[in-house]
């Protein structure tokens, strides 16, 4: 309940600063019981492919399912993650157009050419790191529309907390996708700690369009 309480506060005050949302997260005990035109975020025990969460749709109806941690409150990041998502993109398949970009020695760097990028507004900044407190409750940094112009604008803000300095930045934990546009395959830019923090290469399926 106090998380529901710290997740209507951040949907309801932080994110419609910056996003065109206006929406209630309340609280349900009971999830054979869920209220037609609600849009449930699950708590779960168990997730495919070691994910703390994750968005789609059923019957072309948003939903998400989040992974109860025993013993960690990161379920609470987790589940203000894909709160955020959902309702910035609903359906998985919102793109902004912005700044070519790719790796080169090791660092991001901008090229000719333009990309789509998916809007998936935490994924950029997901680390619990990054995390902030809502009375008690850590919830999930989340970047702005800034995130996505083609050079940076004096005093605007990429990211809610202000982790983030500059357009489509990746810090350490998050990446970012976007649609290749000659072979229509979604691709990735992964900040990976595997031993030691390396920026990486991934394809990953195209979302589902509906």
């Amino acid at each position: 309940m106090a998380a529901a309480a710290a997740l209507n506060v951040q949907v309801k005050r932080d994110v419609p600063q910056f996003w065109g949302v206006n929406t209630t997260v309340s609280y349900g005990p009971d999830p054979n019981s869920i209220a037609q035109g609600t849009w449930p975020v699950q708590i779960v025990n168990a997730l495919p492919n070691n994910e703390g969460g994750y968005h789609h749709t059923y019957l072309n109806q948003p939903c998400a399912k989040v992974i109860n941690t025993p013993g960690s409150d990161e379920w609470t990041i987790d589940a203000s993650h894909e709160t955020i998502e959902m309702l910035i993109d609903p359906y998985g398949n919102r793109l902004q157009a912005s700044t070519e970009m790719w790796i080169s020695n090791g660092q991001i760097v901008e090229v000719d050419g333009k990309f789509e990028y998916l809007v998936e507004a935490c994924d950029p900044c997901e680390a619990n790191q990054l995390a902030y407190s809502i009375d008690g409750i850590w919830v999930s940094d989340f970047v702005t529309p800034s995130f996505y112009y083609p050079v940076p604008t004096p005093n605007a803000r990429c990211s809610f907390a202000g982790a983030m300095t500059a357009p489509r930045q990746i810090l350490p934990g998050g990446y970012i996708s976007w649609l290749d546009p000659q072979s229509e395959e979604m691709l990735q830019i992964l900040w990976v700690n595997s031993g030691e923090d390396r920026l990486r290469h991934h394809q990953r399926p195209v979302p589902q369009r509906l």
